[in-house]
C-alpha cells in the first residue's frame, strides 16, 4: 500500500509534548533572555493554548517569548490557521 506525503509527514510527527520539552531544554541550555516562536507553531487557532507550558517555562525562567510579529511591534496574523475561512469565496468560485 502506498503512503501519500501528507500521510507520512503526518505519521512522522512528534507528539507537541515532546517538542516542547525539547525547546525548553533548548532554553535552559542556551540561557537565552528572548525567544522568538515562528510560523510553524502558530496554524493552530489555539496555538497560545497548546504551548502554554513553553510560555510558563519562559515566565518562570525570565525568557521574553513571542512571535516575530510581536516582536516587531506588529498584529499577529495567523494566515495559515485562518486559510479555510480566507480563501473560502475563491474555492466557491472554482466549484
Amino acid at each position: 500500500m502506498q503512503h501519500s506525503r501528507e500521510q507520512s509527514e503526518t505519521q512522522q510527527r512528534e507528539p507537541l509534548d515532546i517538542v516542547l520539552g525539547r525547546i525548553m531544554e533548548a532554553l535552559k541550555n542556551l540561557q537565552l533572555r528572548t525567544w522568538l516562536i515562528d510560523h510553524h507553531l502558530l496554524r493552530d487557532t489555539l496555538w497560545h493554548d497548546k504551548i502554554m507550558p513553553l510560555y510558563d517555562y519562559a515566565r518562570q525562567n525570565e525568557i521574553d517569548l513571542k512571535t516575530v510579529a510581536e516582536y516587531r511591534g506588529e498584529d499577529i496574523n495567523l494566515l495559515e490557521a485562518r486559510r479555510k475561512e480566507l480563501f473560502r469565496d475563491d474555492v466557491k468560485k472554482v466549484k
